[in-house]
């Protein structure tokens, strides 16, 4: 008995389908990106970072640079583990496109009693970023890195 030999299918059968296959591909290449909530996050601080100067050169003008360096001082110890033993230096108002944010270095004791060195801050009316706190969530303190070394420089 003779068996039929194996046919392929005709090539206009297949066009179809890796046609579509094809099309699917490259619409999926052509889908969004997800987002990233620290890249988001990292933007809105920096888009924000002109109404903070906008609001310190309101504060400022409303007391004095003096009155405010010292209220940054306060606000920056407030989050030390050992306020009264913070030391600063290099403290200043920077201006930030057309506004005021206030920079400079802290030194304070950590919870075994001994200093740990100056670490880099910058402030704005309602807010410190403190570098170098081990409380710092994952990839937060590169953003803050990044805030801080826009505004202050490498001090």
């Amino acid at each position: 008995m003779k068996t039929a030999p194996h046919r392929l299918p005709a090539p206009h059968r297949l066009v179809p389908s890796s046609l579509i296959m094809a099309l699917g591909l490259a619409l999926s290449a052509c889908a969004a990106p997800p987002r990233d909530p620290l890249n988001d996050y990292a933007w809105e601080r920096l888009e924000r970072l002109p109404k903070d100067a906008a609001e310190v050169a309101a504060a400022v003008a409303a007391s004095s640079r003096e009155a405010f360096l010292e209220s940054t001082k306060q606000r920056v110890s407030d989050v030390l583990k050992d306020p009264e033993s913070a030391r600063f230096r290099k403290l200043r108002l920077v201006d930030y496109k057309g506004g005021l944010l206030a920079c400079g270095e802290v030194n304070a004791k950590n919870s075994y009693g001994g200093y740990v060195g100056f670490s880099q801050f910058m402030a704005g009316n309602n807010y410190v970023i403190l570098l170098g706190e081990s409380n710092a969530r994952a990839g937060l303190s590169g953003v803050d890195m990044s805030l801080v070394s826009t505004v202050c420089g490498n001090q």
